[in-house]
Formats: C-alpha cells, sequence, structure tokens
C-alpha cells in the first residue's frame, strides 16, 4: 500500500509540474518543449522563469513555487503573453515594449 500512495505521489508532482511548465510556457516565461529532439526544461530555466513571473506579478523573486506564487499562476487573466519572444529569449527587447506596461491594479469595477 505504502508503495501505491509513493507512486500516486510521485505521478501528482510529475502532473503539477507539466503543467507549471505548460503555463510558463504559454504565458512567454519559458521556450516551448521542443518534442522533435525532446528538449527539456533545466532546473535553472524553470527557476529563472519563476522569478520573472514572481517579479511581474509583483511577488517577492524567490524562484520557488509556493502558495503565492500558485495563487498568481490561477488568477482569471486574458490569454495574451506577459513576455514577448523579442523579450523572453533573445535578451534583448524591441523598442516600445515596456514589460513595465501592466496594471497596477488587481481589483477593477466597472458600472
Amino acid at each position: 500500500m505504502e508503495v501505491r500512495e509513493r507512486e500516486r505521489e510521485k505521478l501528482r508532482w510529475i502532473e503539477k509540474l507539466r503543467w507549471i511548465e505548460d503555463w510558463l510556457s504559454k504565458f512567454g516565461y519559458l521556450p516551448p518543449p521542443d518534442p522533435v529532439t525532446g528538449q527539456l526544461q533545466t532546473k535553472e530555466a524553470l527557476t529563472k522563469a519563476i522569478k520573472a513571473m514572481q517579479k511581474y506579478g509583483g511577488l517577492k523573486e524567490t524562484g520557488v513555487w509556493d502558495q503565492d506564487t500558485m495563487g498568481l499562476m490561477k488568477t482569471p487573466r486574458c490569454s495574451l503573453p506577459d513576455v514577448s519572444e523579442a523579450e523572453g529569449s533573445m535578451g534583448r527587447r524591441k523598442r516600445g515594449l515596456n514589460p513595465l506596461n501592466k496594471w497596477s491594479k488587481r481589483h477593477l469595477s466597472w458600472r
């Protein structure tokens, strides 16, 4: 029984890690994985991506996936990436792209 529970826990962790990688790729923090070459994300790349996402979301930059980070990732949002390909992968930004152009308010109201 104990072995089965450990296996289930391992599978849950793998699913969670895949979800994190997919989310970070979807919003521009990680390059998408390459299924042809089998290119996987490194621990360093994941940590760097989580830190960038935490900074963008106004959280403390720890690089660790914690409750606050999970809450930010599960917040309803638009589907556009936070980081463009020009910013994320090349290290250079195009003129006019400013990562600080974001809403300063988290709670919006309308009439």
